[in-house]
């Protein structure tokens, strides 16, 4: 199957929550997303709220201040860290998720 580079960009702005816009919460966005960059703050606040149809300022730090979302530094094959947001999710659960699940038995 074959896709115009028009076509791939609509679904990349539709991945990205930027076209349409969307009506997630921070946490919302930041789950969607995977992670967003957190530094500095501005730009984080900028790029969460770029992605949503009603926000208001401070809304980052708010979710961020409630443990909605985290801060963490993420290697990502870069010569510096990079410093993300990370929506929290709940404990993984079932046989896939089991304590070295990866390991031969």
């Amino acid at each position: 199957m074959l896709f115009s580079w028009s076509q791939a960009l609509a679904w990349r702005m539709r991945q990205q929550l930027l076209d349409p816009v969307g009506t997630e919460s921070v946490e919302g966005v930041v789950r969607r997303l995977g992670a967003m960059p957190a530094h500095p703050d501005a730009a984080a606040e900028l790029a969460v709220r770029a992605r949503r149809e009603r926000s208001r300022s401070g809304e980052v730090v708010h979710a961020l201040a409630e443990g909605r979302i985290i801060k963490t530094f993420a290697f990502r094959g870069a010569t510096h860290p990079s410093l993300v947001f990370m929506a929290r999710v709940p404990p993984p659960r079932g046989r896939c998720c089991r304590p070295r699940s990866w390991a031969a038995p």
